[in-house]
């Protein structure tokens, strides 16, 4: 009967007692989520940044001025992925112009500004939250915060080298060569593709309507002389070349 109580007592610690302890020494609760600052290890490089709305010039460091791009260009929404994804590129093309020994003709004295139609967009925290709201601007400013953090350092390369990228919303399904778009020299990285989920966007399609006068006065300003009138609209105008991407090139 002795025997017959101590091998219980065994199965009861083995089976029962033993488990729990196993379970509780690694129970989720125990577990503390890692901490979220602003106060990170500082990183090498600093950015000079001109916010044109405010026209003023301010320096900060890589990682911080980051947030702020992050902040303006993907909405604080989308999946923490797509966020990082998002400050690869940004910090891509931050690192690549500030690195550069050729300044822009609009801020020569800068690296970057604040607006995406010459550099990237950028925000502060302020403009941050009261874009999002006191209730959700916590939650998004971490989140960003945490998709800049968990990618540091890491930037975008070809056969070893840092590399310009070049980002939109919306590639309408397919990517153009850069050098339709802009000039100057040729990169392999540069070249148009297929960009699959496009047409899940909202920038997808888009439809303008515009008088023929309209039209005609648009296109003499930014061409100059254009011998057409507008009886001759639309059978008189004519698409002879598309680019590689599929976009219309010449017209006559």
């Amino acid at each position: 009967m002795k025997y017959i109580t101590y091998y219980l007592s065994v199965f009861v610690v083995l089976i029962i007692i033993f488990p729990m302890l196993i379970v509780k020494g690694c129970s989720v609760n125990n577990v503390k989520p890692p901490d979220i600052t602003e106060e990170e290890e500082s990183p090498r490089v600093s950015v000079k940044l001109l916010v044109k709305r405010e026209n003023r010039v301010e320096e900060m460091e890589l990682e911080e001025y980051l947030r702020g791009v992050v902040a303006a260009e993907m909405p604080a929404a989308f999946e923490t992925e797509a966020l990082k994804a998002q400050a690869v590129a940004a910090r891509s093309y931050a690192y690549a112009k500030i690195t550069s020994q050729e300044k822009k003709d609009e801020h020569p004295d800068v690296d970057l500004c604040s607006e995406a139609t010459c550099c990237q967009a950028w925000i502060s925290r302020d403009e941050a939250y009261k874009k999002w709201g006191l209730i959700s601007a916590y939650f998004y400013w971490n989140k960003i915060i945490r998709a800049v953090n968990e990618t540091r350092g890491m930037i975008l390369t070809y056969n070893g080298m840092p590399i310009c990228p070049l980002y939109h919303a919306n590639g309408g399904g397919r990517t153009e060569d850069a050098t339709e778009v802009w000039a100057g020299e040729y990169q392999p990285y540069h070249v148009s593709v297929e960009s699959r989920g496009d047409e899940t966007g909202k920038e997808y399609t888009s439809r303008v309507e515009i008088s023929k006068k309209a039209f005609i006065e648009r296109l003499r300003g930014r061409y100059g002389a254009f011998n057409i009138r507008e009886e001759d609209l639309p059978e008189g105008l004519k698409i002879i070349h598309y680019t590689v991407g599929g976009r219309v090139r010449n017209i006559d």
